[in-house]
């Protein structure tokens, strides 16, 4: 019997379309563009951050306000850098409408070096039912749960 308080930051269009819904939900729907002023218990990333524009602050302006962040579907890289590509979809409704956008293949090593600054890493996984194409390989998605430290480089 846990009563959930959820809050879900989305684009400011997104979130503004949500919120005539937000009674019937039991879901509040803030524009992520905007300042956090209630902490949270946990911080949510499912298949988003790679599509942001700077995924790392991001995550920073998230954990100075959660104690824990779920960070899930992520596409890790064994290479030295981060590499920003083209998502192109061959089937499906995005294929039959053209469309794509950018999205990051994080390299491993840089991406828990970020992560490190911001909490500690209590568990990893992959998720073998999600697999991307990436220069030729199969990468399998992954996830990770965060403990965020109490002081978070960058906050404010």
């Amino acid at each position: 019997m846990i009563n959930w308080d959820w809050t879900v930051f989305e684009s400011d269009k997104v979130a503004l379309a949500y919120s005539q819904f937000e009674k019937e939900s039991g879901i509040k729907w803030q524009k992520s563009s905007g300042d956090f002023v209630d902490s949270h218990d946990i911080g949510l990333f499912s298949c988003s951050l790679q599509y942001l524009q700077s995924p790392f602050k991001v995550l920073r302006k998230f954990a100075s306000k959660c104690k824990y962040l779920i960070i899930m579907r992520l596409p890790l890289i064994d290479e030295s850098n981060h590499v920003i590509t083209k998502q192109i979809f061959t089937e499906g409704i995005y294929h039959e409408a053209s469309s794509s956008w950018p999205a990051w293949f994080f390299s491993k090593n840089r991406f828990y070096s970020e992560i490190e600054k911001i909490g500690k890493v209590i568990y990893k996984w992959k998720t073998p039912t999600e697999i991307i194409h990436f220069e030729g390989k199969s990468i399998m998605m992954e996830g990770v749960l965060v403990r965020v430290n109490n002081v978070v480089p960058g906050r404010g």
